[in-house]
Order: structure tokens, then C-alpha cells, then sequence
């Protein structure tokens, strides 16, 4: 979404086709690293690691400010904002700068984890990596834009997408109608399953998870069944939709006020 308000804002308007946007994007951005793909993908680079669960850029942050051994690797670099030292002390969520401090140092300290792990990129012993060898251990990442919550799990900018994958939704909501959800509260609850992503909808009254392993889906399903506290389902999309709740109460309001009118105009 992002990129595609950065093309029409900045570019030109839109292209007719999906072909057409891929084609004249990477024209215009030739290189882009995706930290949340990076950040989802790692595990499968680094198998032995335990990571994490949440990919959203905060939660990173603040995982890499203060990390624990298993990414505290040796020669990590150290990063601090130029000419902003309130961006080291306090938080400016959503302040253009920030975002991009932030940004810039979660991909150096993901690219830094990476390049000291991989046997393919060439370091010289005891010497940190330059940025060159940070860059080449995320090559295998480079132009693949994460694309939540569909059958693909990236876009590849300069070349075919990927096959699509047989996801299965789960459909997570609070007991209590008065409570939320919280991002915190569902990565411990739901930890052990290695869960990349929470998508929250309806206020967060609710949250919607994307799982391509079966054995795990079947699996969450049978601990939650009996949980005081949350509600875990299959996901029905016309149960469960928020368009389709929006669309549903739309049309009972608005036929109410047709009956309304009729009746008054009856009298």
C-alpha cells in the first residue's frame, strides 16, 4: 500500500495492470529491502535462532535496542540519529523521521545478524562487516515486498511472484465483549506456535491469523477450545468480515428508515 501511494503521490497515476505496476515500480525503486519479509523470512535462513514472533517495526526497535544473546552478536553495530538525539531517548511514533531512523536500524541490525551467521558472505576475521557484506547476506531478499494476508507470501518486483500457498485463517475474539485484543497479550498466549503475524480488525475487537501448516491450525484449534479467555474459530467470511457486518447493519438501518418513511407516509 505504501508503494502504491509513494507511485501515485509522487509518480504518475496508477497503471491499468498488476504487470504494468510491477514493470514501472521497479523502475523507479530499481532496489528495495522489505524488513517485515526479511524479518518473517529469517527463521528459514537461521534455523538454530529462536525469534520473535511480531515483525512490526516498534516492536523490532526495541527488541534490537536492547536484544536478547542470541542476536547479540559480535561487532553489532552501533546506530544513533544525526542531529536528533531526542529520537535515543523518547519515542515519536508515526513522526516521518523517527520512522526512518527506526527503520534504517532495524535493517542494519537484521542484515548484521544475518552476515555474521551465514558461512556465504566472506568477513574477514575479526573484523566487523562492512556494509557491503550486510547488504549481500539480505541479497536473497532484495526486491520482495510482503504481502499479508493473501496466498502469496511476497511480490517479486523483478521477476514471477511465487506460487500461492494454501493458507488457513483462524478467527481470534475476547469472550468479553467489552475487552480488545493487545499485541503483547496474543504473542504470549499463541508463542509456541511460531505465529508471524496478528492482523487486527473491528476496533481490535478481534484478529485474524493466516497459518499454512495444517497440523498447526488443527492443533490451535483443539488447545482453544475450552480457553476462558478467547475465542478461537475458523475464519468465515461472511460471519466474520468486517465489510460484511458494515454492509449487513447498512442495509438493516437503511431499510428501516424505508419502512419508517412508508408508514409515515401511510398515515
Amino acid at each position: 500500500m505504501d508503494l502504491m501511494l509513494f507511485y501515485q503521490n509522487f509518480h504518475q497515476n496508477l497503471p491499468d495492470s498488476y504487470d504494468k505496476f510491477k514493470k514501472e515500480l521497479h523502475s523507479v525503486f530499481p532496489v528495495i529491502y522489505d524488513t517485515k519479509h526479511i524479518w518473517l523470512n529469517i527463521r528459514q535462513v537461521l534455523e538454530s535462532k529462536r525469534f520473535v514472533a511480531s515483525s512490526g517495526l516498534t516492536t523490532l526497535y526495541e527488541l534490537f535496542k536492547n536484544p536478547p544473546d542470541h542476536l547479540n552478536t559480535l561487532f553489532s553495530p552501533c546506530i544513533l540519529p544525526s542531529n536528533c538525539k531526542q529520537y535515543v531517548d523518547e519515542d515519536f511514533v508515526h513522526d516521518s523521521g523517527y520512522d526512518a531512523f527506526i527503520t534504517g536500524f532495524v535493517f542494519l541490525k537484521i542484515c548484521h545478524v544475518l552476515a555474521m551467521e551465514k558461512s556465504s558472505v566472506m568477513i574477514p576475521k575479526d573484523k566487523p562487516p562492512t556494509f557491503k557484506h550486510l547488504l549481500s547476506a539480505a541479497s536473497s531478499f532484495v526486491n520482495k515486498v510482503n504481502f499479508s494476508y493473501f496466498k502469496f507470501k511476497y511480490v517479486n518486483l523483478e521477476g514471477a511472484d511465487p506460487l500461492p500457498d494454501n493458507m488457513n485463517y483462524l478467527y481470534i475474539s475476547p469472550k468479553d465483549w467489552t475487552k480488545t485484543l493487545t499485541l503483547d497479550e496474543l504473542n504470549k498466549r499463541f508463542s509456541r506456535y511460531q505465529i508471524p503475524e496478528f492482523k487486527f480488525i473491528k476496533l481490535r475487537r478481534a484478529a485474524v491469523v493466516a497459518i499454512q501448516n495444517l497440523n498447526i491450525y488443527n492443533r490451535i484449534l483443539k488447545d482453544f477450545k475450552d480457553d476462558p479467555d478467547l475465542t478461537v474459530e475458523k475464519y468465515n467470511f461472511l460471519r466474520h468480515s468486517p465489510y460484511v457486518s458494515a454492509t449487513f447493519w447498512l442495509t438493516i438501518v437503511t431499510s428501516g428508515c424505508l419502512v419508517a418513511a412508508w408508514i409515515w407516509k401511510s398515515r
